[in-house]
């Protein structure tokens, strides 16, 4: 019964860590521009949906691959990717678009989310690594992926260790929940 009571307690913390750390992404990148609020919403019941799926999958990626403490960030960001993409939470609020860049406004976050969990959840992390001469190349492709191609959470993850390998490799060791 305490294991479970632990288990349980461990998916509550989660998930209010996730939570805040997307609601301050947004807050972020609303502030910078990056986002208009008067085009688009972050939607707090599919928020809820994305964080309770990323829990569910952290739960059975721990089992499966006899996790026994913390998940690595590449493997977090990934799940968390998955789970954006997969319930698109941040919705439209006009019925048309400035800028036709603007449709891929979740898979735009779910990237950037990723690059920041690799990064140590740090927002910093994510601006440098925009100054990268491959970024633009490898983010534009990444987005066409998300948008319009078939993946998996794991291949996600995939992609977000080998950004680690050449961008944090320190951090590879790292986990988190």
């Amino acid at each position: 019964m305490k294991k479970h009571a632990d288990l349980q307690k461990k998916m509550a913390d989660i998930k209010e860590k996730r939570l805040a750390f997307l609601t301050g992404l947004w807050n972020l990148l609303v502030e910078e521009g990056f986002i208009n609020p008067n085009h688009f919403a972050l939607s707090q019941p599919l928020i809820d949906e994305v964080v309770n799926h990323y829990v569910d999958d952290w739960a059975i990626l721990k089992t499966r691959y006899n996790i026994p403490d913390e998940v690595q960030l590449h493997k977090v960001a990934g799940l968390m990717a998955a789970a954006f993409v997969r319930f698109r939470p941040i919705i439209p609020l006009v019925t048309e678009y400035d800028d036709k860049r603007e449709i891929y406004v979740n898979e735009f976050f779910a990237v950037l989310h990723g690059v920041a969990i690799c990064g140590e959840h740090s927002t910093d992390a994510a601006q440098q690594i925009v100054n990268y001469d491959w970024f633009n190349y490898w983010f534009d492709d990444f987005l066409h992926l998300l948008h319009r191609r078939n993946y998996t959470a794991e291949s996600l993850c995939f992609i977000f260790e080998t950004l680690s390998i050449f961008v944090f490799p320190k951090n590879l060791s790292f986990g988190d929940a």
